[in-house]
């Protein structure tokens, strides 16, 4: 582990300190964000009481969908209709409610559209905060975040300052800042560029106009859908191909109610879109006439033969480091710059006791799962509470425990109800540990912590069964095939083929390691992947695909895990009728564990047989 970087007091500081006008505030958590992260964190320390803030820059609770996105359509589905009463089950199809005990905070009761508009979560995320009393500071814009070993009477704490000079401290500081930075494009030109966030929402100033259009991503296209009604024709430029949610199985990629442009370019009707590495070859010249013109940077030409009337970045976003402004090795961005580095408990690479959630985690599973969307990281953000209610209150991952012969029916309800590892589907997963006599369960643990059990979560590794769910490794891709004829295989035997998301069960005799983690990760970027994302255990199980996504058949789904189940324990797991466990209880050496509800739960006498 990298120790944080300490600094001494500066001396300005300890001018502002001493300004009377001045104040000094210290919680230990802090967290600066007051969007559906931040909310969803605040949830949880304030159900249990704990010493905390949210620090918010603007004037309310998810301010960021008060202006994003900017043509109003979310593209996070609302689908209130399920034919389900289940609460959890229901999560699994409402990709915009945070966790909360209160009913009334469904999102369900705040728009009926499938796609709703961006009016509709923002009241959402006001009501939230207001509602369940989460504690918020509005107006604060944070900056100059710094680390010390001491402060103001206190050890090891952040300190940082807002617009008015006010100081505040905290022992742990939880970031949930979402991506605020948006990526611009430095070419010759390049102020001729208008971007994302600033350009015209009114379709009426698109009429007849040529429009290049940099990216092609979800934004890019939205701002396309918008506008190709009016437009002489569009061009999308983007730096790769295009990646279809429904190909990669990402929903962070092109959804289909952005991609209207797709069927004018296939159909020939002026559109067009194109990949290239634009940063290296393009720049802008601005005509006499009032055009614009995109050329290549080597012989002048113009790339297409057209001259733009506009052109739009629509390039995404990245981490805004800026409020470590003078302390810059207190977090460290991945490669792309566009998440911060974190651990797998959601703590920074580099500086301990600095956390992030919501949007801010999406770096340890982007490409790969949920985690950047608020169904995945209002998941995330809880699980996050339950770190930091060990590492700093002493309690214990929530757990249970269960007979053994009451497993498989726990597993088959946990499989066909949970919401949290059906969307973060490869991150979070159950752990069933096998005790002597019963088994302890603790639900949604990250996966990625499994090594280190005993430090994260107070419970002391055993032989385990581990449940996540996964796509098949070899299915998903802007590349792949995902409508060919043989992609559906829910036959037992051929479970290990299956493409969409289905139940694992790994059986780890031995605790994996971290080693064990990254070695079994490196496979995964071979074209030679195993079939499951997980190290390798002592004993595996697929639960074949569901066309319904419903594991209920005997056959295929619960039969099949019964002799799992009963190859791990080396017992007979089965559910017998008193008449079998009478007749079982007179002949055989050893008892079924089926037979103990009826032998020893209605007290009656173990055969001589039985106690030899």
């Amino acid at each position: 582990m990298v120790n944080p970087t300490f600094i001494s007091v500066s001396f300005s500081i300890l001018l502002i300190l001493c300004d009377a006008t001045r104040n000094v505030f210290y919680w230990d958590y802090i967290v600066i964000g007051a969007g559906p992260g931040g909310l969803q964190l605040g949830y949880y320390l304030e159900k249990e009481n704990r010493d905390y803030m949210i620090l918010e820059r603007n004037g309310c609770a998810g301010s960021f969908f008060e202006i994003y996105p900017r043509h109003d359509t979310l593209i996070s589905i609302n689908k209130r209709s399920t034919g389900e009463k289940n609460k959890e089950f229901n999560l699994r199809h409402d990709w915009n409610s945070l966790l909360s005990h209160d009913e009334s905070l469904l999102f369900r009761h705040y728009s009926e559209e499938m796609f709703p508009p961006r009016e509709s979560l923002f009241q959402y995320l006001k009501d939230f905060q207001k509602k369940l009393g989460i504690k918020v500071k509005f107006n604060v814009d944070i900056n100059d975040i710094k680390k010390h070993e001491k402060f103001n009477g206190h050890e090891d704490v952040f300190s940082m300052q807002d617009q008015t000079g006010n100081i505040y401290l905290s022992r742990y500081l939880i970031l949930a800042t979402g991506l605020s930075s948006p990526n611009t494009l430095n070419v010759n030109g390049s102020e001729l560029i208008e971007y994302y966030d600033n350009v015209s929402t009114n379709k009426k100033d698109f009429v007849g106009q040529n429009v290049l259009i940099l990216g092609n991503g979800n934004a890019a296209f939205e701002v396309a859908d918008h506008i190709y009604g009016k437009t002489s024709l569009i061009h999308l430029v983007g730096r790769h191909r295009i990646r279809l949610a429904w190909a990669t199985h990402y929903v962070g990629d092109l959804r289909g109610v952005n991609n209207a442009v797709l069927d004018t370019y296939q159909l020939k009707s002026l559109d067009g879109i194109d990949e290239f590495p634009f940063e290296k070859i393009l720049k802008f010249l601005k005509t006499e006439e009032g055009k614009i013109r995109a050329v290549d940077k080597s012989d002048d030409v113009d790339i297409y033969g057209e001259q733009y009337d506009r052109v739009i970045g629509c390039l995404g976003w990245s981490f805004d480091s800026s409020l470590f402004q003078n302390q810059s090795g207190i977090v460290k961005s991945v490669k792309s710059s566009k998440y911060p580095t974190i651990k797998h408990n959601f703590e920074s690479s580099t500086t301990n006791n600095l956390y992030f959630t919501g949007t801010n985690t999406h770096g340890l599973d982007r490409r790969k799962s949920s985690g950047g969307f608020i169904h995945g990281f209002r998941y995330t953000a809880r699980t996050l509470h339950h770190l930091l209610e060990w590492k700093n209150h002493q309690v214990q991952w929530p757990h249970i425990r269960i007979a053994r012969i009451d497993l498989k029916n726990h597993i088959i309800k946990r499989i066909n109800e949970v919401s949290s590892m059906y969307q973060m589907f490869g991150v979070l997963g159950d752990l069933y540990l096998l005790d002597k006599d019963d088994v302890i369960v603790l639900e949604d643990f990250p996966i990625g912590l499994v090594h280190d059990l005993e430090n994260m979560s107070g419970h002391k590794w055993m032989p385990a069964i581990m449940f996540s769910f996964e796509y098949g490794t070899n299915f998903s891709g802007p590349n792949a095939d995902v409508f060919h004829s043989g992609r559906v295989h829910n036959d037992p035997a051929e479970a290990y083929k299956s493409n969409f998301l289905h139940p694992l069960f790994y059986y780890y005799k031995d605790q994996p390691t971290e080693r064990d983690i990254n070695r079994h990760a490196s496979k995964l970027k071979t074209e030679d992947k195993p079939p499951h994302q997980q190290p390798t255990p002592h004993q595996l199980h697929f639960m074949p695909e569901d066309f319904l996504a419903k594991w209920v058949t005997p056959k295929h789904h619960i039969i099949p895990l019964r002799k799992f189940l009963q190859d791990v324990f080396q017992e007979d797991l089965r559910h017998f009728s008193s008449e079998n466990c009478f007749h079982y209880a007179m002949t055989l050496s050893k008892l079924p564990a089926g037979c103990d509800e009826f032998i020893f739960g209605r007290g009656l006498q173990i055969p001589e047989k039985l106690s030899m």
